[in-house]
């Protein structure tokens, strides 16, 4: 019986080149996933889904790295996805995105970035997901954005998105909580 492999999603922005800071983050990141066992699921373009593959492949991915692109942008896949999901709309994008993976990291990003961390808390908020799903927001970046919830919505503090969202300071912290959370789950 073989055991099936786990995939985690990666958000972030599509702008940092190769030899930048947030390019060598979002690398070490899918190294340290697929180091972990995970497989890696992006958005499938440049940046830090280029740069996520990429380590994943580098480091021996235990699965096919995944990207999902959109048939109206018209790109093809960064060289380091094995395979390419293509959906129709941005909205068949995202519903892939959230629904395949037990769960994210979101790495900076702008307004794509933004509405994935949205639906995957929102998502796990009403419970709806078999499971929980836990998202790692990584670095400081999103941490303003956990603080105004927070404020704003107490259930957030007792409910399935207390347990689900984590800010996490370090690439390895976030693929242990992962890890953590999807293990035992």
């Amino acid at each position: 019986m073989t055991r099936e492999i786990p995939y985690i999603a990666v958000f972030g922005s599509v702008r940092p080149t190769e030899g930048r800071p947030e390019y060598e983050e979002a690398r070490r990141l899918g190294a340290l996933l697929a180091q972990a066992g995970f497989g890696l699921i992006n958005g499938g373009y440049e940046g830090t889904m280029e740069a996520s593959a990429r380590g994943a492949r580098e480091a021996g991915a235990p699965a096919p790295t995944l990207g999902v692109t959109v048939r109206s942008i018209g790109r093809p896949p960064n060289r380091w996805i094995d395979e390419e999901i293509r959906a129709d709309t941005l909205m068949d994008r995202l519903r892939i995105l959230l629904s395949r993976p037990a769960g994210y990291v979101a790495l900076k990003g702008g307004s794509g970035t933004l509405a994935e961390i949205a639906l995957a808390w929102e998502l796990n908020n009403k419970g709806q997901f078999e499971t929980e799903k836990p998202l790692a927001l990584l670095g400081d970046f999103w941490t303003p954005l956990v603080e105004l919830i927070d404020r704003e919505d107490t259930a957030s503090r007792h409910g399935p998105a207390a347990r689900c969202v984590f800010v996490a300071p370090t690439a390895e912290r976030a693929v242990e909580i992962l890890a953590e959370k999807i293990r035992r789950g």
